[in-house]
């Protein structure tokens, strides 16, 4: 499982490392008197270093901008190696992770999109607070949407470069792999999941009653979602010939700090358009999702981990 290490590989400096205590930025020093933060961080780190770029350690430590995507990316790593996935080192111009399955590599690119600065995009209604669990009002859910649809449209950009610069190659899986922790949408899950409603056009449940008592539900499509004096957004990611290359997407609306408390609240969906998709086996601890689709309605059922 994973990468040959030498001696020194094993021996990992503390993740709080007392060299660079009076750096650290908010988020990981507000961890730092944390016990129950402490050890979990402590355990990630202790099974991620060897696997981490040069940079890493010293960024997530001091850099608060990037901080939460990298703990983000530690996390997820654990949970690869923990379910006996062969994890392998990247170097700084790859994407965050690197998976070896069968044979074959596998990249994930990690990212925390947050609640946006500008309208229409802007994710308002939740506010965080040190010493309160948070505060929420009203949240416009399109609002939630366009924030996966902008981190995918970002993560599609990168992962371009890297296909024209040769980083990656076009015939590699390639997966984007999103925590909403940063935008506050572990507050706004819904019936359906909100990545569905970016990737595939899923709407919102339409209930009928019949007059004699009957009723039946359904998701209809939505191609797009409209912004003040700009072009509609499409929300159909993985319709578009375009985005073959990107494989499929993991996600999770939980906080970190639930994935702290051991929170486990994450799917993969797949692009059903990609020509690298497959069975990763990340369904023995990820919830995954069938889609199918009439043109007019979807139906989407999703199966749960099996651990």
């Amino acid at each position: 499982m994973g990468i040959d290490n030498d001696e020194n590989e094993n021996m990992a400096t503390p993740f709080f490392d007392p060299k660079l205590e009076d750096k650290f930025c908010p988020f990981i020093k507000e961890c730092s008197l944390n016990e129950r933060h402490r050890l979990y961080m402590g355990k990630l780190w202790d099974a991620f270093h060897r696997y981490a770029q040069p940079d890493f350690h010293k960024t997530i430590l001091t850099n608060e901008e990037k901080s939460f995507s990298l703990m983000w990316e530690m996390h997820l790593a654990h949970q690869f190696v923990t379910h006996g996935f062969a994890l392998c080192k990247t170097r700084n111009e790859e994407p965050d992770l690197r998976l070896d399955i069968n044979g074959q590599t596998v990249w994930v690119e990690c990212c925390i999109p947050d609640k946006g600065e500008s309208e229409p995009e802007k994710v308002d209604g939740v506010e965080i607070h040190p010493d309160q669990l948070g505060k929420c009002g009203p949240i416009d859910p399109n609002r939630v949407i366009l924030r996966w649809t902008n981190a995918l449209d970002g993560k599609f950009k990168q992962y371009q470069k890297r296909i024209n610069d040769g980083t990656c190659t076009p015939d590699q899986p390639y997966i984007i792999a999103i925590n909403g922790h940063k935008a506050g949408l572990w507050y706004c899950k819904g019936d359906m999941p909100d990545l569905m409603k970016a990737v595939y056009g899923v709407g919102d449940l339409v209930i009928t009653l019949n007059r004699d008592g009957g009723s039946g539900s359904h998701y209809p499509s939505r191609d797009s979602i409209d912004k003040k004096e700009n072009t509609p957004i499409s929300t159909r990611f993985f319709c578009d010939e375009t985005h073959k290359g990107i494989t499929g997407v993991i996600y999770t609306q939980d906080s970190l700090f639930s994935l702290i408390s051991g929170g486990k609240d994450y799917c993969y969906v797949e692009n059903v358009i990609s020509p690298h998709r497959g069975d990763f086996g990340f369904g023995c601890f990820m919830g995954t999702f069938d889609y199918s689709s009439d043109g007019a309605s979807i139906c989407i059922s999703l199966k749960k981990p099996e651990s």
